[in-house]
């Protein structure tokens, strides 16, 4: 295999290892591409397995988020969303840590109470600035989405 890609324009390295059954090709794409390195492969005898393609985790995490932000529209009956519960119980975390004091599980007080207000904001950035609460002053610091 190396010496069948060796001679390919644009392919500057080519890897096997034995135990995972792994071939690294590195290549330049602006001299060759992957169909190029596959024909040649394939050409010197080569069989390569199709895989299905592995689930992406952030899409099926944002599945999952979107999901619980349904059902906890749902339970709420619209009152209230994921990122609405998720600032209040960091609030809420924020207060426990103060009353309980220094406990080696909980977060200082301090940054519970922070992460609870920036989540808020970020999430409702849009929503404060369309009711006149922005003062502008977020909007400068914030790159544009």
């Amino acid at each position: 295999m190396r010496d069948a890609l060796s001679g390919v324009g644009g392919v500057a390295r080519v890897a096997h290892n034995a135990t995972s059954g792994s071939l690294l090709v590195e290549y330049a794409p602006e001299r060759t591409d992957a169909d190029v390195i596959l024909g040649v492969l394939a050409e010197i005898g080569v069989r390569l397995e199709a895989r299905p393609p592995r689930p992406d985790a952030t899409r099926a995490l944002v599945g999952a988020a979107r999901g619980l932000n349904a059902q906890v529209g749902d339970v709420t009956r619209g009152a209230a969303d994921l990122h609405g519960v998720v600032s209040f119980a960091l609030g809420i975390g924020a207060v426990t840590s103060l009353v309980l004091g220094r406990q080696p599980m909980w977060p200082r007080w301090d940054n519970l109470l922070y992460w609870s207000y920036t989540f808020f904001r970020d999430v409702h950035v849009r929503d404060l600035e369309r009711s006149g609460f922005g003062d502008g002053a977020d909007q400068r610091r914030r790159p544009p989405r």
